[in-house]
């Protein structure tokens, strides 16, 4: 109950926002806790960065869960969705072609929720928490 709450609570004050948000899992059994809490928000699930595209482009809010490897494709969607505010551009690995999509950052929210250790191993990568807004730690 205590984290449905937290997650509620830091829902509330990110949609007011128009930077990426990241939510950080201590323990990964927290997931079906917060997941609950986004869907209920309205938030819809992604499973990999061409489905969160797809969503900003309908302009829907998006979460992406992470708990192993995080991608240049990751950072890069991170990145420029806090920075371009409405379009992002990502080259795709498999077709080397870029895929653009323009969305309403005041519409369509995006959330990275990552496990403590996941942001971990990307952080010896990439700068990640200098390119969100709001950050929440889950324990």
């Amino acid at each position: 109950m205590k984290i449905q709450k937290q997650t509620e609570n830091f829902l509330k004050t990110f949609k007011a926002q128009r930077e990426a948000g990241l939510i950080v899992l201590t323990s990964s059994k927290d997931f079906s806790d917060v997941e609950e809490e986004m869907i209920k928000d309205k938030f819809t699930e992604a499973k990999d960065w061409k489905q969160v595209l797809k969503h900003l482009s309908l302009n829907q809010s998006v979460f992406l869960y992470i708990n192993s490897e995080f991608t240049k494709e990751y950072y890069d969607l991170l990145k420029q969705y806090s920075e371009r505010g409405g379009m992002i551009q990502i080259m795709n690995p498999d077709t080397m072609n870029y895929e653009t999509i323009n969305f309403d950052p005041f519409q369509a929210h995006f959330i990275l929720l990552i496990t403590k250790d996941a942001l971990g191993w990307a952080e010896e990568k990439f700068s990640i928490r200098d390119k969100v807004g709001l950050m929440e730690i889950i324990a």
